[in-house]
């Protein structure tokens, strides 16, 4: 599939181009071995700016235009240059020159993190208590029935591109015999069929768990690609199984893993009070 976006390099001006993102253009494109990624948010949008990840080992020249998009639109604090090109992706339209210059003057349309802080640890204390009720229950016990079973992957993201440009240089399948790439026309799935299952926070309702007590035996890890930017996707805030989804699996899973930019202190106070909750969850 091919996405039109807008290639934005730091001298020269901006250009509508052809991405082929599984031949792994974006990185041709980019000149770089590895890409970087942000999620940007704007009304009608669903946008994510690539770049190239050794950018600041390699001391490129800023990029204004980036470094303005990023500051306006990434819902963060973020305080740092863009360096070198960048890449302007959406997941569903395809961008031109005046899609650019209207996000230029956009401000960013996200919930805000102390908001979705506020109902994700109200949802995950009720889960807690929830787990209260259940009889007999041991860790320890639970461990051993998990590591009898195998183990299942799930990595969130909050936009497609993202996840196709992962596969592209990661080669995933080398690594994962099944995979998974959830959509939100498929049928839910069952974590105990796949290695690996790559979902965007919209769809993750599709994930079909057992209830609490029973999906405590699953053997789970959790990957969080851009931990702010899953979180500010408004389907976490408006969308009800989307969230119980979530906290459930941010409770049960083996592991939680993520990537993200330490610049919004709420999501790093989030993340902690998350890590409380999980060892009062499985320890009281």
């Amino acid at each position: 599939m091919s996405y039109q976006g807008i290639f934005v390099p730091y001298s020269g001006k901006p250009q509508e181009i052809n991405i082929n993102i599984e031949s792994g253009d974006i990185r041709q494109k980019l000149n770089c071995e590895l890409s970087d990624h942000i999620t940007l948010w704007a009304k009608g949008y669903r946008l994510c700016l690539f770049c190239d990840d050794s950018s600041v080992e390699k001391k490129l020249p800023k990029n204004a235009i980036a470094t303005r998009l990023v500051s306006n639109l990434s819902g963060m604090n973020y305080n740092a240059d863009v360096q070198g090109n960048i890449l302007l992706l959406d997941d569903e339209k395809k961008l031109t020159i005046k899609d650019l210059s209207s996000l230029m003057k956009s401000t960013v349309n996200a919930p805000q993190i102390k908001d979705v802080a506020n109902l994700l640890l109200s949802d995950l204390l009720q889960l807690i208590e929830l787990r209260k009720t259940f009889h007999n229950f041991s860790s320890v016990r639970i461990n051993l029935i998990r590591s009898s079973s195998n183990p299942c992957s799930i990595h969130i993201l909050s936009r497609d591109v993202i996840r196709k440009e992962g596969i592209s240089q990661f080669k995933i399948k080398k690594y994962y015999k099944r995979v998974c790439y959830l959509k939100e026309d498929m049928e839910p799935v069952s974590p105990e069929e796949w290695d690996l299952i790559m979902v965007q926070i919209k769809n993750l309702h599709r994930i079909k768990l057992a209830n609490l007590e029973e999906s405590l035996k699953q053997n789970l890890n959790v990957l969080i690609d851009e931990k702010e930017a899953v979180l500010r996707d408004e389907s976490i805030m408006n969308n009800e199984k989307n969230r119980n989804i979530f906290c459930r699996l941010i409770l049960i899973a083996n592991q939680i893993g993520g990537t993200g930019y330490p610049f919004d202190d709420d999501v790093q106070n989030l993340f902690n009070n998350i890590d409380k909750l999980r060892n009062y969850f499985w320890n009281n």
